[in-house]
């Protein structure tokens, strides 16, 4: 039985295809089910995109070409990067799978040639006000929060470094560039960062990974889910034979935080679960106001919540997770206030 496993055109989205089409190779072979596969690749409308998704129909523009491409019968797999998949979904798109994840921290970048040896680690080691490059509300919140001054960089891993490390355009001005590890790592550009950990790239740069505990991951990052059809069931148990429950369970968590939110590409937050001594603790943030709206006279506040599951919750409750999650956003506007409220809700 011969599938496309679709993906972007990137050279991340195609080494994430790799990652998806290895996993249902193995899954396949699992089940002793002759699957095969061809890898394809296909522009969304993000790809194209110069100024902010905000302004032009938020993170969307990355998964819906492909999405419907499978509901079209041109594909029977969809494989995106998780934090890029939209809340809710598609019509008639199941996220089938997700995959083991990779590293979900944020990594800070910054020129050789600006560092001293003496120079703190993370956004500490930036002077006050400094330029820090990313276009992601949750990012410029973070920035703007630590006294720093965001500017939109937009394109994909290797065009950001590239402008970056070269001083094009709004780069010119920026002493940090923010990227997600899981991308820097699928490419081979640096090994395994943990938080703390810094390492020189090619072309003088030195990436750190920011500690969730500074810099709270987005929603999904460093995970992989393929989507199928709804009514394809073929591909819906393969799918999910090759998925991670762990991971699963981390991103639903997360993404109930968003759905709790009402988040929309305006939104500035955060979400994180993981395992942690003995526990699945679910950590979720909400800047207020936007960065659209913040400054760095009057920078946003960062809410930030956190909650501990105990294991045997988890084994007992399928949807105590999620069900944290929602309870966590409810808290969170709360405690952000009504103006908020209104503002995730429209």
């Amino acid at each position: 039985m011969e599938a496309i496993l679709l993906s972007r055109t990137s050279a991340l989205a195609r080494a994430q295809a790799r990652i998806a089409e290895n996993a249902l190779v193995a899954a396949a072979a699992r089940l002793d089910l002759p699957w095969r596969f061809v890898l394809a690749a296909q522009r969304s409308e993000g790809d194209d995109v110069k100024e902010a998704l905000s302004a032009v129909g938020g993170k969307a523009l990355f998964t819906r070409a492909l999405d419907q491409a499978v509901l079209a019968g041109k594909a029977r797999f969809a494989v995106h990067s998780a934090k890029d998949i939209p809340s809710p979904l598609e019509p008639r798109i199941v996220l089938a799978a997700v995959l083991p994840r990779g590293n979900p921290l944020d990594v800070l970048l910054r020129r050789e040639s600006d560092l001293v040896s003496s120079s703190p680690l993370g956004l500490a080691g930036l002077s006050q006000g400094a330029v820090v490059a990313t276009s992601a509300p949750r990012r410029q919140a973070f920035v703007l929060a630590a006294g720093l001054t965001p500017t939109p960089l937009r394109g994909n891993v290797l065009t950001r470094l590239e402008r970056f490390a070269s001083g094009e355009g709004t780069a010119g001005a920026a002493t940090a560039l923010i990227l997600a590890a899981s991308g820097l790592e699928r490419l081979e550009l640096v090994p395994s960062l943990a938080a703390g950990s810094r390492h020189r790239l090619a072309g003088g740069l030195i990436a750190e990974a920011l500690p969730p505990a500074d810099f709270l991951p987005a929603a999904g990052q460093g995970a992989i889910g393929i989507c199928v059809a709804e009514g394809d069931s073929e591909a819906l148990a393969l799918a999910h034979a090759a998925e991670s429950q762990a991971s699963r369970r981390e991103v639903d968590a997360e993404r109930s935080v968003l759905a709790g939110l009402h988040a929309d590409c305006h939104t500035a937050c955060a979400a994180f679960a993981r395992l942690r001594d003995g526990a699945f603790v679910l950590s979720a943030a909400l800047a207020d106001p936007s960065p659209e709206e913040a400054t760095l006279a009057k920078p946003p506040i960062v809410h930030f919540l956190e909650t501990r599951l105990p294991l045997e919750q988890l084994a007992q409750e399928n949807t105590a997770a999620t069900q944290a999650g929602v309870g966590l956003a409810r808290t969170l506007l709360e405690k952000a206030g009504l103006p908020i409220l209104k503002k995730v809700s429209a």
